[in-house]
């Protein structure tokens, strides 16, 4: 899997099949939460802009899955 990405529009199509996959069951909860944290920690000037979710990634994303992100970026320390 490709961990760092040259747009934000790149990091969304990611994050969404990565979501995407965790809701059909087609991937653990310990391997979501371990590759969030991961595209997190490695795409950061592309997910947050002065602290908040980039707008692009808020359009693409949708409120269910950025509230699914917020979980997981909440709760990783």
């Amino acid at each position: 899997m490709v961990t760092y990405f040259k747009s934000q529009k790149d990091l969304a199509v990611a994050l969404i099949q990565l979501i995407d996959d965790y809701w059909n069951y087609e991937l653990s909860e310990d391997n979501l939460i371990n590759q969030i944290n991961e595209l997190s920690s490695k795409n950061k000037e592309k997910l947050f802009i002065d602290g908040q979710y980039s707008s692009v990634l808020k359009q693409r994303l949708g409120k269910r899955r950025i509230e699914l992100l917020n979980k997981v970026l909440t709760n990783r320390g």
